[in-house]
């Protein structure tokens, strides 16, 4: 097989596999978060309170970096929650210029009250594939982030 040939066919399964990767997870997404328009919450701001609830309070760096957005896009949605009275800001006593941001009690209630519909949503849309085949998923999802940075 001739390099011109090896390479067209590492190009269209490269292409093929990209395109199925984001066909499947933007389906997973609108799957999963077709009903918050009921809450009012957006699929990031829902990422943030979810993280804040699981992790505790974050700066909003370390919230960008775990969601993988940018800082001008997590300013954004901080913000917004904020004017929700969903969370708050605080600085850091021992680093004035880190601001961490809290769940409100009101955002710890309103993401307590989404998790079951959520994972119920979760649950459902990954029905399709068997434990072994979501488990070699996520494996292949590692590996596939380990190999971009």
């Amino acid at each position: 097989m001739s390099n011109t040939t090896r390479t067209a066919k590492k190009e269209a399964m490269a292409l093929a596999t990209f395109t199925r990767l984001s066909k499947a997870a933007g389906k997973l997404r609108r799957t999963i978060y077709a009903g918050l328009n009921d809450t009012r919450l957006t699929e990031s701001q829902v990422n943030v309170l979810e993280l804040l609830y699981k992790l505790g309070p974050l700066p909003q760096k370390e919230i960008a970096k775990n969601l993988a957005v940018t800082g001008g896009n997590i300013t954004m949605v901080v913000d917004n929650l904020q004017k929700r009275n969903l969370v708050d800001r605080q600085r850091w006593e021992e680093d004035r210029r880190v601001v961490h941001v809290n769940l409100t009690d009101l955002g710890k209630e309103t993401i307590e009250s989404f998790i079951p519909l959520h994972v119920k949503r979760v649950i459902g849309a990954l029905d399709g594939l068997e434990p072994q085949e979501q488990e070699q998923l996520q494996t292949l999802c590692e590996k596939l982030t380990k190999s971009l940075n």
